[in-house]
């Protein structure tokens, strides 16, 4: 946004809030010029109204997990995929929630990893508005911390015990939202020693000098880290890995009986007929 509109900006490597302020002003100075040069005069209450379809091109997304219930779900997945990479396509395939909830009744929506919007609200944000945009989601899920390590590595969560805290958070709140909570895996690949070739696919430059999101360009300033594992777990490591909720019933509660109820929601489905 910085770039696009022309604004001097400071270097974001070492990340403090008063950083974002300063960008965040430079970006509403600019807003301002363009609003005060129309023949509307805009009150503060008004900006809400200034919406375009090409807001969801520009807006910066987050991860959710779509599930087809049944048949019909699945052809309803099909018309949202077509829909991402051609209508709403920029950079990657983007979804806007709205055409989520066009098609709602035959999906089952899970609310991801620590891309998502809850993990986001949950570090940042109050309990209450953790609990409030866990409305739209059908179950919550939690993956083990060591999935999302790289948060703790570059800066973004100070320690792998807040990282713990985080996820207690967002199991708490679910909870009291009284959402199903499942813990899974963020599988990237099956078996362990398969990480070498995420690696190698997280570390590989795209088009135009591309990157992964776990490899950008502030992490080339860092001290050498591992990327997270996210391998296919065994339920004996799902259990493990939620040793930190020192509560033994409540790791098989959602590792084994809130795994089983998700999967009795789903019809069968043929993906290929025969």
């Amino acid at each position: 946004c910085c770039r696009t509109l022309g604004i001097e900006y400071d270097e974001l490597s070492a990340h403090r809030a008063v950083y974002d302020a300063k960008v965040l002003l430079g970006v509403w100075e600019a807003m301002e010029t363009k609003l005060l040069n129309t023949d509307i005069n805009y009150k503060h209450k008004d900006l809400n109204l200034l919406t375009s379809d090409k807001v969801v091109l520009n807006a910066r997304p987050t991860h959710i997990t779509c599930y087809a219930k049944n048949q019909q779900g699945l052809k309803d997945l099909f018309k949202i995929i077509s829909e991402s990479n051609i209508t709403y396509f920029k950079e990657v395939p983007r979804v806007p929630r709205f055409l989520i909830e066009k098609y709602r009744e035959n999906l089952i929506i899970g609310s991801a990893c620590s891309n998502s919007e809850i993990f986001d609200i949950s570090m940042t944000k109050s309990e209450e508005e953790t609990i409030k945009a866990m409305e739209f989601y059908d179950f919550i899920e939690v993956q083990p911390p060591l999935c999302s390590i790289n948060l703790v590595n570059d800066g973004s969560i100070s320690s792998f015990e807040k990282l713990q805290n985080v996820i207690k958070d967002i199991i708490n709140a679910a909870k009291k939202a009284k959402k199903l909570v499942v813990a899974t895996s963020d599988c990237h690949y099956v078996n362990k020693e398969d990480k070498v070739f995420r690696d190698v696919y997280v570390f590989a430059k795209g088009l135009k000098g591309a990157r992964h999101p776990l490899n950008p360009f502030s992490r080339d300033k860092m001290k050498y880290y591992d990327n997270p594992e996210q391998h296919f777990r065994t339920t004996k490591e799902m259990l493990d890995e939620f040793d930190f909720l020192n509560d033994e019933e409540l790791a098989k509660e959602i590792v084994i009986t809130n795994t089983n109820l998700l999967a009795d929601m789903f019809e069968k489905v043929e993906p290929l007929k025969d």
